[in-house]
């Protein structure tokens, strides 16, 4: 019963259907049917349905990259300038300074990413007009981290301020770390921002066919991306689970770093003295 003519059968406007066409109809798997990256990939390039977050974010992550990078060589170098150990503070100072000249990064980073990927829903919902959600990841990115330490220490230095420790943070310190932040970290960001969405991307957004299904081109990307999401699968293995996936996938960077960690809070909140910088630039590479 399975096992059809397709001289036989027509569809709707009397054409005969071929074999692989019935053979589909009747839940029979094609033999070149499309699996794995071939199935996928007009997806893997879609906007995230968060763009403005997601944009923060990545742009806040390269910022740290930078800003770890640019303390550890500085500590590296420090028979060049002067041994770190020998005034209190300099790496804090260091820590401080290197976030403020690396806002460039994160706001270059987040307007790159928010441009290419907003072209793609730009395209998608069939108008030619940028989006003006930018304005909201500049504000993120600008905001996100520093808010986020803001509240740890503020907390921290609650404490402190409570039961009389020598770890309080003066108000006067706070002052100038602030305006630290608004007139050079800011600036700096919105700088960045402005030259990553200026930045030249090879973005047509021009509607195409393939294989009768509405794409959009991009040179930007090794591939289209198709109009219509596909739903994603629900019934998975365990580890493409996100409460599986999430945790183990930091499990291996936190572990190749967890040793050297240790050795670095304790230079931190126990006063001992870290100089074995060389090694944490090997294990920061």
């Amino acid at each position: 019963d399975d096992e059809y003519d397709g001289d036989d059968l027509v569809d709707e406007n009397g054409k005969p259907l071929s074999k692989e066409l019935l053979l589909k109809s009747n839940g029979n798997d094609l033999p070149g049917e499309e699996a794995g990256w071939k199935q996928v990939h007009g997806d893997v390039f879609r906007a995230p349905a968060l763009l403005p977050i997601m944009a923060s974010i990545l742009g806040s992550g390269s910022q740290l990259i930078i800003l770890t990078l640019g303390v550890i060589l500085f500590a590296v170098a420090g028979p060049i300038h002067g041994a770190v150990h020998e005034d209190r503070g300099k790496m804090q100072h260091a820590i401080i300074y290197c976030y403020c000249m690396s806002s460039v990064i994160s706001g270059y980073v987040s307007g790159s990413y928010f441009k290419l990927y907003d072209s793609t829903k730009t395209a998608a919902r069939g108008k030619k007009t940028a989006s003006s959600q930018w304005q909201l990841a500049m504000f993120l990115t600008v905001t996100l981290f520093p808010t986020v330490v803001i509240g740890i220490y503020s907390m921290l230095n609650g404490l402190a301020l409570v039961y009389g420790t020598v770890n309080y943070i003066p108000f006067l310190a706070i002052i100038k770390i602030f305006l630290l932040w608004i007139f050079v970290s800011v600036p700096l960001c919105v700088v960045g921002t402005l030259l990553g969405r200026h930045a030249k991307i090879n973005h047509s957004g021009a509607k195409t066919s393939m294989s009768g299904a509405g794409c959009f081109s991009s040179t930007a990307f090794p591939c289209r991306v198709n109009a219509i999401a596909r739903p994603i699968p629900e019934n998975v293995a365990w580890y493409g689970k996100a409460r599986n996936l999430i945790p183990f996938a930091g499990l291996l960077s936190f572990g190749s770093i967890f040793i050297e960690l240790y050795y670095v809070l304790t230079s931190i909140w126990n006063y001992k003295f870290y100089h074995v910088y060389g090694f944490l630039l090997g294990v920061y590479g």
